[in-house]
Parts: structure tokens; C-alpha cells; sequence
């Protein structure tokens, strides 16, 4: 019989938040995802083959806000969307709640959840990885992308080229680029761009804490200096 398929995407992220309660109602009693384990100032989600992690800011002024995004099945956006208004709001453009990446051959729906994080529903379909049937929390398949935000966007896409082994994902500009690939992108944005330029809320892109455990060809420890960002690969 053949090798049970590794699982692919982003292994863990680990953000911080300061409404940790009202993500823990969101992600597990709302959207039915289980919980991995929980403490006091801490709670792990899981989230198809990654966990996802959030822990109490100790800083009572801040109010960290991140964009991260879940593959879910390329064909099953329009179910994914029935599912969600059921729970949450889109987020909109005009009229638009959805949209089409054409070079990255992929559609997406966007949500805020209570922290105000930007999260992303994203049917990629260049992947072979179809299902039958509505949609369900289980359908969501992993993270797939994490922000990071920079001062300077090149330099940066640099040092993780180099220092991971990593390329470039489409269509850089200078104050965007998405580095990695369709199951693993870090998506590195200028400090304060505006995450949806046409929005009446607009959110600008910050620095907050933020650990990413990715899937590379060799273990591996980045910190990006000057930043609060740290980066664990293993191996597989």
C-alpha cells in the first residue's frame, strides 16, 4: 500500500491577540474547528494540518491584527461561501465578496474575525484537491499564508530567498510579495500599505508578534532582525 500522504501547508503560526476568549467562541464554537489545547493566556486551533495559535498580548494597549489564509478544496468556494455568511460577514469590495487572482489561478473570500484579524478563504486551482459535498469545517485544509510586515519589502523577500531555500510567487511589486508556494507564502507587505485599499474600514498593514513553524528541505531558524518574527522549518 502507498505511504500515507505528508501533509502540506504551513505547520503552525503562533499570534498574539487581546481578544483571546472571543477567538476561542469564533473559531471552535462557530466554526466547529477543534481545540488542540488551551490554557490560561494561550489556545491552539486546529486547522486542517496546521495548528493555529493565539496567545494574550501581555501589552493592554495593543491590539495586534494579522492576515493569514486557509486552502480549502479548488472547487468548493461557492459552497465555502454559503457556509460562511452563515457565521460571519464577507468582506467587500463595491458589491463584490469575491475574488478572482488570475495569475495565481485562484479565488478567494475575505472575513474579519473578532480580533480583527484579515482571513482569507482561498480555492487554489492548480492543486488536485477537489471534494464532493457541502462544505464543512473540515474542509478547510491549512494555512496557506501568513503577512508579514516590513519596512522594506525587497530586502526582506531577499533574506528569506536566500536563508530558506524559498522563491518568488508571481507578480512582485515593490511593496508586496508572496514568497513560497501554493501550500506555504509568506506574504510580505509594506508597513501601513492598506490591506483593502477600496474599504470604508481601512486597515494598515503593522508589526505584531508572529511564529511561523514551516515545512522546508532542511531544518532551519530565521529571526528577521528588527522585527519580532521568528521562523522554525522542519524538515519534510
Amino acid at each position: 500500500m502507498p505511504d500515507k500522504k505528508t501533509p502540506q501547508g504551513i505547520v503552525q503560526l503562533r499570534l498574539h491577540t487581546h481578544r483571546l476568549a472571543d477567538l476561542r467562541k469564533f473559531y471552535h464554537n462557530v466554526f466547529d474547528l477543534p481545540i488542540k489545547e488551551e490554557g490560561k493566556t494561550s489556545l491552539t486551533i486546529q486547522a486542517g494540518s496546521t495548528l493555529l495559535t493565539f496567545e494574550q498580548t501581555e501589552d493592554k494597549d495593543s491590539r495586534p491584527f494579522y492576515h493569514f489564509a486557509f486552502n480549502i478544496p479548488e472547487n468548493m468556494l461557492p459552497k465555502a461561501k454559503v457556509w460562511l455568511t452563515k457565521r460571519t460577514p464577507l468582506i467587500t469590495r463595491g458589491t463584490e465578496d469575491e475574488y478572482h487572482f488570475r495569475e495565481w489561478n485562484a479565488h478567494a473570500v475575505y472575513f474579519w474575525d473578532p480580533a480583527e484579524n484579515i482571513v482569507e478563504f482561498i480555492a487554489r486551482h492548480n492543486l488536485a484537491n477537489a471534494k464532493e459535498g457541502e462544505f464543512k469545517s473540515e474542509d478547510v485544509l491549512s494555512a496557506s499564508e501568513i503577512g508579514l510586515v516590513v519596512d522594506d519589502v525587497p530586502e526582506t523577500t531577499k533574506i528569506l530567498k536566500e536563508q530558506l531555500a524559498l522563491q518568488t510567487y508571481k507578480n512582485p511589486a515593490k511593496n508586496f510579495e508572496a514568497v513560497g508556494d501554493e501550500h506555504q507564502l509568506f506574504i510580505v507587505v509594506q508597513k501601513e500599505r492598506l490591506w483593502f485599499p477600496n474599504q470604508e474600514y481601512k486597515k494598515k498593514g503593522d508589526v505584531f508578534p508572529t511564529s511561523v513553524n514551516w515545512r522546508g528541505e532542511k531544518a532551519a531558524t530565521l529571526e528577521l532582525k528588527g522585527y519580532p518574527y521568528k521562523i522554525d522549518v522542519q524538515r519534510g
